[in-house]
C-alpha cells in the first residue's frame, strides 16, 4: 500500500491543471468571474444532457426507485450518517475554507448577504439532488447490464461511484467514447472551478495583509499555484488514491473544527469585553464553561461508555452538568446584583449573558448587508451550531472500524479503511491537529499572525465605522426609552391633574400602581431592544402649581 514510484503521467496532468488554474486566476477577479460562467455553466448543461440520456436507459427506473422510492431511511438513525452529511454539504458549499469570506469581500459593501446565502445554498442542493437522478439511473443501467437484482450488489463506492460507474456505463452506448469525453470535460471543469475558489481564498488573505498588499497578483498566484502543485505530487504516485481517500476522510474533521471555531468567535468572543464590563469575568466565563463543558461531558458518556444505557446516561450527565453550572452562574449573578444595584433586572442580566452580544453582531451586519433573521440567526450561531459541531466531531471519532470478518476492532479514527498508520493515518491526524494548533496559538500568541494584519490606517477606519454604528444605535435606543418613560410619567401626572384639586400631587406615593405598570412596560421595552445604560424612575414628589390644577 505504500507509494513506490511516481506516475509521471499523473504528475504531468496535475501540472497542466495548475497551469490552467493559474491562467484563469492570475489576471484578476473580473476575468475569473467571466471564466466561471463557462466552467460552471457548461457542467450544468452537460449534467442535464447526461440526465436525459441516463433516464432513457434500460434499468434506469430501478435505480431511480432506489434513490427515492425504496431508499433505506433507517440509516438516518445512525449518527455517523449525519456527521458525513454535514461535512459533505460543508465541502459542497465551500464553507469553512475561507472561500465564501474571500468572495464576499469582493462584493459591494451593501450586498444582501442573507438573500445571496439562500440562493447559493438552494442552488447547490438542487444541483446535487438532480445529479443524484443521473447517477442512480446510470447505476440502474449498470446493474441491468451485469444481471444484478439491485444496485446495492454493485461493487462501486466512494470515488468509484462516479469514476467507476459512469465511464463503464457510458462506454456501452453508441458513440460511447464521445460520451466519456464529455463526462471527463464536465468533471475537469468542476474540479478547476473548485480550485479557483481555493486559490482565491489564499489570494484574498495575502492581498488584504499590509505586508503583501503591494505584491503583484500574478506573483502571488504563481507562488500559491507552485506550492499547491508540489503538494499534489503525493496524489500522482501509485498510492495517490489512498492518499486522496485518507485526506478526504480526515478533512471532514477539519471542516467541523473550523466551522465550530468560527461560530464560537461570532457567538461568544464578539462583544465579550462589554459583557465582562457589564457582568464581570466570573459570570461570563462560568456560563461559557457551563455550556461547553456540559456538552463535552455528555459526549464522553455517550461515546465513551459501553453500556446500553449510555444514551440516557449522557442526557442525564448533560442536564446535571448544565443545571449545576447554571445554579452557580445564578449565584454569581445574585451576588453581582447585591454588590451593584445598577446592574439591572434579572431579565436584563440574562439577556446580556445569553443573547446581547450576538444580537449586536447581527444588527451590526444588518446595518451593512440589509435584512437578516436576527433572533433565529443569533440563536443558531451561539446556542446550536457550536454544541452540535462538538457532538458531530465526537460522532465521527467514535465510528467503529470493522475487520474483514465483520468484527469491531476499534475506532475508524486512526484506522481508516485499514490503511497503514504510517504514513497515511499520521498525516491525516496531523491535518486535524494543525487546525487545533492554529486556534490555540491565535489565543495565546496572536502576534504570530501579525503578518496577515491589515494596515493600521484600515484598522482604524474599520474600528471607527464599527463604533459609529454602535453609537448611533445606542443613541437611538436611549432616545426611544427616554421618550417612552416620559410618556408614561406624563400620563400618570395628567390623570392626577384631572381627578384631584389638591395643591400638590405626589406621583410616586399616590399613583404607585401606574408607575409600577410603567416600569414594567419599560423593562419589557428594554428586553426587546437591548439594554443600554440605566434609567432612573421618579423618586421625588412632583409638585404641580394650584393654578395649573384649577385650569
Amino acid at each position: 500500500m505504500l507509494a513506490t514510484r511516481m506516475v509521471w503521467k499523473n504528475a504531468g496532468y496535475s501540472l497542466l491543471s495548475w497551469v490552467v488554474i493559474y491562467l484563469c486566476v492570475a489576471f484578476g477577479l473580473k476575468a475569473t468571474g467571466r471564466i466561471t460562467y463557462f466552467t460552471m455553466g457548461l457542467p450544468v448543461i452537460l449534467l442535464l444532457v447526461f440526465l436525459g440520456r441516463a433516464v432513457s436507459l434500460p434499468g434506469a427506473q430501478a435505480g431511480i426507485d432506489e434513490y427515492i422510492k425504496d431508499a433505506n431511511w433507517d440509516v438516518l438513525a445512525d449518527g455517523v450518517v449525519w456527521q458525513k452529511a454535514v461535512t459533505q454539504i460543508f465541502f459542497s458549499l465551500g464553507i469553512t475554507f475561507g472561500i465564501m469570506t474571500a468572495y464576499g469581500s469582493h462584493c459591494k459593501r451593501d450586498e444582501p448577504a442573507f438573500l445571496n446565502s439562500c440562493v447559493i445554498s438552494i442552488s447547490n442542493c438542487l444541483f446535487s439532488f438532480i445529479a443524484g437522478f443521473a447517477v442512480f439511473a446510470t447505476l440502474g443501467y449498470q446493474a441491468d447490464l451485469d444481471g444484478l437484482d439491485s444496485i446495492a450488489d454493485l461493487e462501486y463506492k466512494s470515488f468509484g461511484l462516479v469514476f467507476g460507474s459512469w465511464p463503464v456505463a457510458l462506454g456501452t452506448l453508441p458513440g460511447g467514447e464521445h460520451w466519456v469525453r464529455l463526462f471527463f470535460i464536465m468533471l475537469f471543469l468542476l474540479g478547476i472551478d473548485s480550485a479557483f475558489s481555493f486559490v482565491e481564498a489564499f489570494l484574498t488573505a495575502f492581498q488584504d495583509a499590509e505586508r503583501f498588499k503591494h505584491v503583484n497578483r500574478k506573483i502571488l498566484t504563481l507562488f500559491i499555484s507552485v506550492v499547491a502543485f508540489l503538494f499534489s505530487l503525493m496524489y500522482a504516485t501509485d498510492a495517490g488514491l489512498i492518499w486522496l481517500d485518507t485526506i478526504d476522510y480526515y478533512i471532514n474533521f477539519v471542516m467541523l473544527l473550523v466551522g465550530g471555531f468560527e461560530c464560537y468567535a461570532a457567538g461568544w468572543i464578539y462583544g465579550i469585553e462589554e459583557q465582562i464590563d457589564s457582568l464581570g469575568a466570573k459570570i461570563v466565563f462560568s456560563y461559557m464553561i457551563t455550556t461547553f463543558g456540559s456538552v463535552i461531558v455528555a459526549c464522553c458518556v455517550w461515546f465513551g461508555a459501553s453500556s446500553d444505557n449510555a444514551v440516557w446516561a449522557g442526557f442525564v450527565a448533560l442536564i446535571a452538568c448544565y443545571g449545576s453550572g447554571m445554579l452557580y452562574v445564578v449565584f454569581l449573578m445574585h451576588k453581582k446584583k447585591k454588590d451593584d444595584p445598577f446592574v439591572g433586572t434579572w431579565g436584563m442580566m440574562f439577556y446580556d449573558l445569553t443573547m446581547k452580544n450576538i444580537l449586536d453582531l447581527s444588527r451590526d451586519l444588518s446595518d451593512v448587508v440589509g435584512y437578516m433573521p436576527h433572533k433565529l440567526w443569533a440563536f443558531l450561531i451561539k446556542h446550536f451550531i457550536c454544541p452540535i459541531s462538538i457532538i458531530l466531531f465526537a460522532l465521527g471519532a467514535d465510528e467503529n472500524y470493522y475487520n474483514a470478518d465483520g468484527d469491531i476492532v476499534g475506532k475508524t479514527f486512526g484506522r481508516y479503511a485499514g490503511y497503514p498508520f504510517t504514513p497515511y493515518q499520521i498525516v491525516g491526524i496531523l491535518c486535524v491537529a494543525f487546525v487545533g494548533f492554529l486556534f490555540i496559538s491565535s489565543l495565546i500568541l496572536p502576534q504570530m499572525y501579525e503578518v496577515f494584519d491589515r494596515s493600521p490606517e484600515e484598522l482604524i477606519l474599520l474600528e471607527e465605522s464599527r463604533k459609529s454604528l454602535k453609537d448611533t444605535r445606542k443613541a437611538s435606543i436611549e432616545a426611544s426609552r427616554k421618550a417612552s418613560l416620559h410618556a408614561i410619567q406624563q400620563q400618570a401626572i395628567n390623570k392626577h391633574r384631572a381627578s384631584s384639586m389638591l395643591d400638590t400631587v405626589d406621583v410616586t406615593e399616590t399613583d404607585r400602581d401606574e408607575v409600577e405598570e410603567g416600569k414594567a412596560t419599560v423593562e419589557r421595552f428594554f428586553q426587546e431592544q437591548g439594554p443600554v445604560g440605566s434609567v432612573s424612575f421618579v423618586s421625588e414628589p412632583t409638585e404641580v402649581p394650584q393654578a395649573e390644577v384649577e385650569e
